[in-house]
C-alpha cells in the first residue's frame, strides 16, 4: 500500500454487515424471534438470502455458502468468527436478559464498561458472538443520549409523530409524558385499543415533539416489565395527579420511549 496526498473520505456509517450462516431458516428465526430484527427483503431462486432491519438504514444480510463465494460481488463470504454489536434501547437490558432467559438462549457474559455501556454476550446458532449494547457513549466517550432541557421536560404536553400501520403516513397525538433517564413515558389510558399504541406495535420507530424540538425514538409497550411499568405509572401520577394513583393510571397501559436522537426542530 502506498501513501497519498490526498486525505481519506471519512465514512458516514456502517451500511450492511454480511454473515454467511449453515442453515438460513435456523439463523431467520434466531436473528428475527430471538433478537427482535425485523425482515426486510428475502431473496429466492438460487441466491437465497434474508437481509434485517438494523436501524438508521443498515441491514444484516444472511446467507449460506451457495449464495456467496463466486455468485457474490467480489466473491464475498463469511469469516469463520464473527463478533458484532446490536444497541438496545436505553434501561432495557434487564427486559431483554429475562426475554432470552425465557427463550431458553445462555447469556455468555453481561459486562459493564467504564463509560457505563453495558453489554449482553450471545452466540447465535452459527457460533458467532452477538453483542447486545445499551450503549449511552460512543468510542470517544460523547453521550449517545441527548439530554432533554429541564424547561421541556416540565411541558404539560408533547407531540408523539407515530407512523400510521394501515396508511403508512405521519400521525401526530397531543399527549401527557414523563420524561426520566433517557426515556419518554406514555400511559395509554384505554388499555392497546388507542391508534397510536397499535401504531407503534407495527413500527416502533417514532418521534416526539417538546417544545420546537423532535426528538427520535423506538417506542415499547412496558407491561410485561413490572418494574418499569409503575416507574411510568408513578411518573404520570406525579406529573399530573400529585401522585394519586387514580383509576386510568392504574389500568392504563405503560410505554417506555427510549431517546436515540434529535430529529429537526419543528
Amino acid at each position: 500500500m502506498t501513501s497519498s496526498s490526498t486525505p481519506p473520505i471519512r465514512p458516514i456509517g456502517l451500511h450492511e454487515i454480511v454473515l454467511e450462516v449453515a442453515d438460513l431458516p435456523t439463523a431467520r428465526q434466531f436473528y428475527t424471534d430471538v433478537i427482535g430484527l425485523p425482515v426486510i427483503t428475502e431473496w429466492t431462486g438460487d441466491r437465497e438470502a434474508v437481509w434485517l432491519d438494523l436501524g438508521d438504514g443498515v441491514a444484516l444480510g444472511l446467507w449460506t455458502v451457495a449464495t456467496g463465494g463466486d455468485k457474490a460481488i467480489a466473491g464475498g463470504r463469511g469469516g469463520a468468527h464473527v463478533h458484532f454489536a446490536i444497541r438496545i434501547p436505553h434501561g432495557t437490558i434487564d427486559l431483554v436478559a429475562r426475554r432470552l432467559a425465557a427463550q431458553g438462549i445462555p447469556i455468555v457474559d453481561r459486562v459493564t464498561f467504564d463509560d457505563r455501556n453495558e453489554s449482553l454476550y450471545v452466540d447465535d446458532p452459527d457460533g458467532n458472538c452477538v453483542e447486545l449494547m445499551d450503549a449511552i457513549a460512543d468510542w470517544a466517550g460523547n453521550p449517545l443520549i441527548p439530554e432533554v432541557p429541564e424547561e421541556l421536560a416540565q411541558e404539560r404536553n408533547g407531540y408523539l409523530e407515530t407512523t400510521g400501520r394501515i396508511s403508512g403516513e405521519p400521525r401526530i397525538t397531543e399527549i401527557w409524558f414523563v420524561v426520566e433517564d433517557g426515556a419518554i413515558f406514555l400511559l395509554s389510558g384505554i388499555h392497546t385499543r388507542k391508534d397510536w399504541v397499535r401504531n407503534l406495535t407495527v413500527q416502533p420507530r417514532v418521534r416526539f415533539r417538546l417544545g420546537d424540538r423532535w426528538y427520535k425514538g423506538v417506542a415499547q409497550l412496558v407491561a410485561d416489565d413490572p418494574a418499569l411499568a409503575d416507574r411510568v405509572r408513578q411518573g404520570i401520577a406525579a406529573k399530573y395527579h400529585d401522585g394519586e394513583m387514580v383509576d386510568w393510571i392504574q389500568t392504563g397501559t405503560p410505554v417506555a420511549i427510549s431517546i436515540i436522537g434529535e430529529g429537526t426542530s419543528a
